[in-house]
C-alpha cells in the first residue's frame, strides 16, 4: 500500500524541485531573472532534480517491496521452524514415556531377582557366625504343622508370650475394649471371617521363653479342636540360625515378661534371674519358608513384633532382603526397645522415626504394592489372660 501511495503522488512531487530552484533564483537579482542563459540553467536544474526524485521514489518503492517479501519469507520460515520444534517435542515426549516404561520393567526385574536370590539362599548351606551349617534344605527343619499348606492369610505373632494376641484374633468378643481388636478389623479382616472353621486364616506364634510353651500348647490344642489353625514355635527371632542364651529378670512378679536374648554388652545393668539356651532362627528365612509352603498367593496380613531388643537386627536384615513389602507382609505393629543389639542397625539410630523411615524408603517395594505399613503400639491388656478356653 505504501508503494502505491508513492507512485500516485509522483507527479505532485515532480514540482517540488522547480519551486526550490525558483526560490534560489530570487537571490540573484532582477537582472538575472530576465537573462536567457539563467533561464536555461534553471530549466536544466529542474530537469536534473526531477530525475533525482524519480530515482529516489523508485528506490523507496523497491525497498518497501523487498521488505514485504522478506517479512513474508520470515513468517513462512517461522511457521516451518515452529512445526519442526513441535515435532521434536513430540518425539522427546515419546522417548520419555518409553524410558519410564523401561524403568518400571527394570524395577520389576530387579525385584524378581532379589526374591529369587532370597529363595536360593534358603536352599544353600552357608555357615553362620558360630561356624555351624544350618539346615536350609528342602526338608522341614522347623517342625511345621501339616495343615500349613492350607493357609493363605497369616497372623504372625513374633514374641507371642502366652498367646493372648492370638486369642484376640479368634475370640475378640472375650476381650472387649482391647486396643488390638481394631487393628485386626482394619488389617486382617472382620471377626466372623477370622473365626470361620477350617478356613485359610492361620496363626503362627514365635516365642523364645520356654516357660510360656505349656500355656501356648494348651491354647493350641483347644483351638485346633475348634477347627482354628494355630501353631506356636519355641524359637527366638534373630537374624541367623543357631543357639543363644535367653535371660529372665530377677523381678519375682514379672520374671518371664521381660525375658530376652543375651546380647552381652547390649543390656548393661540388668539383673538376671536365670539363663538357658534356646534355638534362634533367621526370621527372614523362616518367613520365606512358611510362605513357600502355604497356598498360592499367601501373605502375612498382620505381624506383631515384640522381641525385647532383638528387633533392631531382625529389622535390618529383613529390610535388606526386601521382605518388608506389602506383597509379603501387609501391616506390622511393633514395640521398639531402647535396649538390645544394634550392631548392624546402628546404635544412634534406635528410634521409631528411623524404623518408619527405613521401612518407607525401600525402592524394591515400588512395584510390589509399596512397603509394609508400620504401627507403633504395645497392647498389654489382659496381660495374664485368665479368659476361659473354648
Amino acid at each position: 500500500m505504501a508503494s502505491l501511495f508513492l507512485l500516485n503522488d509522483l507527479d505532485a512531487m515532480s514540482h517540488v524541485p522547480s519551486a526550490i530552484i525558483g526560490a534560489e533564483d530570487e537571490e540573484d537579482g532582477l537582472s538575472s531573472k530576465y537573462s536567457p542563459q539563467s533561464q536555461d540553467d534553471r530549466s536544466g536544474k529542474a530537469n536534473r532534480c526531477n530525475g533525482c526524485f524519480m530515482v529516489l521514489v523508485v528506490v523507496l518503492n523497491v525497498c518497501i517491496v523487498v521488505s514485504l517479501v522478506i517479512s513474508s519469507q520470515r513468517a513462512e520460515t517461522a511457521a516451518v521452524a515452529n512445526e519442526a520444534v513441535a515435532n521434536k517435542l513430540n518425539e522427546l515426549e515419546a522417548v520419555i514415556q518409553q524410558t519410564k516404561q523401561q524403568t518400571q520393567e527394570t524395577q520389576k526385574f530387579a525385584a524378581a531377582i532379589q526374591h529369587g536370590v532370597t529363595v536360593l539362599q534358603n536352599s544353600v548351606k552357608v555357615p553362620d557366625k558360630s561356624g555351624e551349617v544350618p539346615d536350609k534344605s528342602g526338608a522341614d527343619s522347623y517342625g511345621h504343622p501339616e495343615w500349613l499348606s492350607k493357609c493363605r492369610e497369616f497372623f504372625f505373632d513374633v514374641g507371642a508370650n502366652i498367646g493372648t494376641h492370638g486369642r484376640k484374633m479368634f475370640e475378640p468378643s472375650k476381650y472387649p475394649d482391647a486396643p488390638y481388636l481394631q487393628i485386626f478389623n482394619d488389617n486382617f479382616g472382620p471377626e466372623t471371617w477370622r473365626a470361620e472353621l477350617n478356613s485359610s486364616r492361620c496363626y503362627i506364634g514365635i516365642e523364645a521363653n520356654p516357660a510360656h510353651m505349656a500355656r501356648l500348647k494348651e491354647v493350641e490344642g483347644a483351638y485346633l479342636s475348634q477347627g482354628w489353625k494355630w501353631h506356636s514355635y519355641n524359637f527366638g527371632a534373630w537374624y541367623i540360625d543357631g543357639t543363644m542364651t535367653i535371660q529372665t529378670e530377677a523381678d519375682p512378679d514379672h520374671s518371664n515378661w521381660g525375658a530376652h536374648l543375651d546380647f552381652a554388652a547390649a543390656n548393661p545393668g540388668r539383673e538376671v534371674k536365670k539363663s538357658e539356651s534356646v534355638r534362634v532362627i533367621d526370621l527372614n528365612d523362616f518367613v520365606t519358608d512358611v510362605i513357600a509352603r502355604a497356598m498360592p498367593h499367601a501373605k502375612i496380613y498382620l505381624m506383631k513384633m515384640d522381641i525385647e531388643g532383638a528387633e533392631w537386627e531382625v529389622l535390618h536384615f529383613m529390610i535388606k532382603s526386601g521382605t518388608f513389602c506389602s506383597d509379603i507382609i501387609g501391616t506390622m505393629t511393633i514395640e521398639a526397645h531402647d535396649s538390645g543389639s544394634k550392631e548392624n542397625w546402628g546404635w544412634a539410630a534406635g528410634t521409631n522415626a528411623e524404623i518408619e523411615k527405613r521401612l518407607t524408603n525401600q525402592p524394591a517395594c515400588a512395584t510390589r504394592g509399596g512397603p509394609t505399613k508400620v504401627m507403633f503400639m504395645d497392647d498389654e491388656s489382659y496381660l495374664l489372660d485368665g479368659v476361659p478356653l473354648p
